[in-house]
């Protein structure tokens, strides 16, 4: 893996945690002088020449460097002066580097920006410049170590699922086979009538915490369980009565994996997932709606008319 894509994984890891900090912790002091991360927005950061910090990020302002940074210096959407010295790696992104005569870096990515090296400069690693260039191998081995992962997460789910939940996957598994409709309309009332309340509810002083709460936890954690169910499902009719229905460890497992396996598929994968884990979560909520109703709203089952014999008779 190079280390053009190396830095692709360090700034999407950095947008990712700058959108996670609230807004207290870009607020910090300026200056250096204390260990560990030192992370700002919207702000300069000065190390001055009798400070030591580890690491330093930047984004939408400038650094400058007079002491030692003995991690890394990342620098996004600015400009860092270095006159002292960065132990490990300076990557500067749409911005301008500039390495004094006195400075000693290692290795130096400059993507999107300008690269200035005073003479005297040390630079004990490699230097790469432009933008990125992430070839195949690259994406492959990324996607691939991201599908593991997942996969790894998505088994475990439903492991879990299947030993303390068996009764309640078995339910919803039956309700999309069975009884498609009520599920269908499950889906309608979570996918679409809830999501359209739920964003007029936003333009409100009370409903607009729930809205946000509804899209971001509670519509991905359904969409999960619903996909935990789908695939055990999917398992149960390969599989049929070859296992324990109380605890369908092994449906839940190969139904899941093969959903894992079409997910791959480029466009048409992911949307058979994507589906698959919407007609799951339609089910659920069925399951909740005649939990939270009680017994009256079961569907009414066809039952065997049973004639007691006369005894007169």
């Amino acid at each position: 893996m190079n280390r053009g894509f190396r830095a692709l994984i360090l700034i999407a890891m950095i947008a990712l945690l700058a959108a996670m900090i609230p807004a207290a912790v870009f607020a910090q002091d300026t200056t250096g002088g204390e260990e560990g991360l030192l992370f700002r927005v919207n702000g300069p950061v000065t190390i001055g020449s009798q400070e030591t910090v580890d690491n330093v990020i930047v984004i939408n302002d400038n650094v400058t460097v007079a002491g030692t940074i003995t991690g890394t210096l990342v620098v996004i959407n600015g400009d860092a002066t270095i006159t002292g010295q960065v132990l490990e790696d300076v990557t500067v992104v749409r911005g301008t580097l500039d390495l004094a005569s006195s400075a000693t870096v290692d290795n130096v990515s400059v993507i999107r920006g300008e690269f200035a090296r005073a003479d005297g400069a040390t630079v004990t690693g490699s230097i790469t410049e432009g933008d990125y260039q992430v070839n195949f191998w690259d994406w492959g081995i990324f996607w691939a170590f991201l599908w593991v992962g997942s996969t790894l997460v998505v088994l475990t789910a439903g492991v879990i699922f299947a030993g303390i939940g068996g009764r309640q996957l078995k339910q919803a598994g039956d309700a999309i086979r069975r009884t498609p409709g009520p599920a269908l309309l499950g889906v309608v009332a979570g996918w679409f009538l809830l999501p359209i309340l739920m964003f007029m509810a936003f333009f409100t002083i009370i409903g607009a915490p729930l809205s946000i709460a509804y899209f971001l936890f509670v519509m991905p954690i359904v969409w999960f369980l619903g996909y935990l169910v789908a695939g055990a499902q999917l398992g149960r009719m390969l599989l049929r009565s070859r296992y324990d229905e109380a605890h369908p460890y092994l449906p839940a497992m190969l139904g899941l994996i093969i959903l894992q396996l079409v997910g791959i598929v480029p466009v048409i994968g992911g949307l058979i997932a994507f589906l698959a884990g919407v007609a799951g979560s339609g089910a659920l909520l069925v399951l909740a709606w005649r939990a939270w109703k009680g017994p009256d709203a079961e569907l009414a089952m066809p039952q065997a008319q049973v004639t007691t014999p006369n005894p007169a008779s």
